[in-house]
């Protein structure tokens, strides 16, 4: 990631994305091994997970910083591999081919009969497939937006349907059966439990695809990415420690509200838009306190 004072950054203007400065052959040479080594070091922590155990007498507060430290790791860096993928961004068909390759990695070794030996590693490659195939569709997807201001409405609604999917919907329903719970760890992302009185933790390919497309656009419409992106991780990865404590959490609820938050000024709503947005924020936030307020206590 870089901030802004390495390479300035225009804002959204009236139509007109941001156009990426011209870089030297040095530079983009070195920009094309940045998202193999981003994805090699996820695919390094991912296996590191897998194969260490803390002892069982470990200490209370460092197996708090190793929750944080799994879950900044298993969040930050494939941020960092998106971020290193849209500094010079894809074609539509580019990014439709990074989503199939990922999908062919993730069920070509799912589907092959390796050593018990190679589990972790396989289980870490996997899941990277994973990543790149639900991004690859988000950062595509990215390229139908053509002003930045339908992504606040935009990210509203997804926050809003992922907290219903996950508390009343389908997520909700395949986390209480033991084979729905399968059918949710096949298809996610694994952030493996170095202790035993750490949790196991999850995170499902809806969060990389919206990830794809807030990350794909802060770099498009020059929202600061790599703020955006620091931001994203930080919540994100504070929202992963907190699943043990509260149960699954709708993470596009806290992402889309991070991107929002972070990146208000970019947004040239009209008076009616702006008010219509407002009602919207207003009634969801109402359905927010009910829940928070008369259900979440019964379900505790």
């Amino acid at each position: 990631m870089s901030n802004s004072r390495e390479r300035p950054e225009t804002d959204y203007v009236a139509g007109t994305e941001v156009t990426p400065a011209p870089s030297s052959g040095r530079n983009e040479r070195q920009s094309r091994w940045v998202p193999l080594g981003t994805l090699a070091a996820y695919v390094l922590f991912r296996w590191s997970l897998a194969v260490i155990q803390l002892p069982d007498a470990t200490p209370r507060w460092v197996l708090l910083v190793a929750a944080v430290l799994s879950a900044a790791g298993a969040i930050g860096l494939p941020i960092l591999g998106i971020v290193s993928l849209v500094r010079r961004p894809p074609s539509t068909v580019g990014a439709l081919g990074l989503g199939a390759a990922g999908l062919a990695v993730w069920l070509g070794l799912a589907a092959a009969r390796l050593s018990p030996g190679l589990a972790p590693l396989s289980g870490a490659v996997q899941d990277l497939g994973k990543i790149l195939a639900a991004a690859g569709v988000g950062v595509a997807l990215s390229a139908a937006l053509r002003e930045p201001n339908i992504l606040l409405p935009a990210g509203i609604f997804a926050a809003f349907a992922d907290f219903v999917v996950v508390n009343f919907g389908t997520v909700k329903h395949a986390l209480s059966s033991p084979k729905g719970q399968a059918m949710v760890q096949a298809v996610s992302a694994q952030v493996p439990a170095v202790h035993p009185r750490l949790a196991a933790l999850t995170i499902g390919p809806a969060d990389f695809l919206f990830l794809g497309i807030f990350v794909a656009c802060a770099a498009r419409f020059g929202m600061g990415v790599g703020r955006t992106a620091w931001i994203l991780a930080v919540v994100l990865a504070l929202s992963l420690v907190l699943v043990p404590l509260i149960g699954p959490i709708p993470a596009l609820a806290p992402m889309a509200t991070a991107f929002v938050v972070t990146n208000w000024r970019h947004f040239r709503l009209s008076r009616q838009e702006l008010l219509s947005t407002l009602v919207v924020l207003v009634f969801m936030g109402g359905l927010f306190l009910t829940y928070f307020l008369f259900l979440f206590p019964k379900k505790r």
